[in-house]
């Protein structure tokens, strides 16, 4: 019996929370779904191969961890991923976005190694967002932190994949693209188990998905992070909660698609063409993909804060009937817009 473990490696924007909820529920013969304490092994494996809770970048929790409390929670990780290791299940899945991110070189080496004394097979899995589709997800992303930009991003594919590649080797690396026609069935739950070897049907949708905004909302948002940004006295914790509020209400609102015009996307991507044209050639498929045809791109900070001004008395309603009851925090949000 040859045992097998797939180490799922996102990357972000891939549908990765809700595989990861629904592979935690899995009850599948043959199959095992590390329990590492969280449906996302991001943490404990940087945790276990790295030990240092600084290099959890992107999880503020643990990041800021003093160093006893990091010694504690690798130690308690440490005695689920030896269990993990033993499992008498034929496959072990494993899911960690950030892995690739987080993890160097010979850190991805000592996992690797770890994993092929108790594993025959050792195959990494890969979903690749094309360009077009994930630049709008990651800048609503950033809105959401807080910023008030119109920077486009995207991911540096050559930094974060290169030194899996060198670990794991492309022939025992997955590529897969991220979109609806290329998926089997156009559904991601079906991929994943074409790719893993679940029998079709066995991992369920749990309901756990990100919410997008519209480009109203998003208006709006980035209003209100770009008038708070103007206003750096405020006190961080509560500005937190304060866009947080309004984001869970903005999540209900509008309903036009989010683009950005023909020109900032090509700027974009001329900056971005290197890496893209090697991942296309590591990857064997087009990871730019098209650009969505949308009723109001993106040109400028000025579209996006007309749009606002436009909107506001609505938003302004919604905050006045949100729960909790309006308080400070929902005043002050609608006096400061704009």
């Amino acid at each position: 019996m040859v045992r097998r473990c797939i180490v799922h490696a996102g990357l972000p924007k891939t549908g990765t929370t809700a595989l990861q909820a629904a592979l935690s529920v899995m009850d599948q013969p043959g199959f095992s779904y590390a329990n590492l304490g969280h449906p996302n092994h991001s943490i404990p494996l940087i945790l276990t191969y790295t030990g240092d809770p600084r290099r959890c970048v992107g999880y503020p929790r643990v990041e800021g961890m003093n160093a006893l409390a990091g010694r504690v929670l690798r130690w308690q990780i440490g005695r689920r991923w030896q269990k993990a290791l033993k499992t008498p299940a034929q496959t072990l899945i494993l899911s960690a976005e950030s892995l690739l991110t987080n993890l160097r070189g010979p850190e991805l080496a000592t996992l690797l190694h770890d994993l092929r004394q108790s594993f025959d097979e050792v195959r990494l899995l890969v979903y690749i967002r094309p360009y077009h589709d994930l630049v709008s997800s990651l800048w609503q992303q950033r809105l959401r932190r807080g910023v008030a930009d119109l920077k486009i991003t995207s991911q540096p594919y050559r930094k974060i994949l290169e030194p899996g590649l060198q670990v794991f080797g492309r022939e025992n690396i997955i590529f897969r693209r991220f979109s609806r026609k290329d998926l089997l069935q156009g559904d991601l739950f079906a991929d994943f188990c074409a790719q893993t070897g679940l029998p079709d049907g066995a991992l369920r949708d749990t309901g756990t998905k990100f919410e997008s905004l519209s480009l109203e909302a998003a208006s709006v948002l980035f209003a209100h992070n770009l008038e708070r940004k103007a206003k750096m006295g405020h006190a961080e914790a509560r500005a937190v909660e304060e866009r947080a509020r309004l984001t869970a209400v903005l999540e209900r609102f509008g309903h036009e698609k989010i683009g950005f015009s023909e020109k900032l996307l090509q700027q974009a991507l001329q900056r971005r063409a290197e890496g893209l044209d090697w991942l296309e050639g590591v990857a064997g498929f087009d990871v730019r993909g098209k650009a969505q045809s949308v009723a109001q791109p993106i040109d400028s900070a000025g579209d996006l804060l007309r749009l606002a001004e436009k909107h506001r008395p609505e938003v302004e309603e919604m905050l006045s009937r949100a729960k909790p009851p309006a308080g400070p925090i929902r005043r002050a949000l609608m006096r400061r817009w704009l």
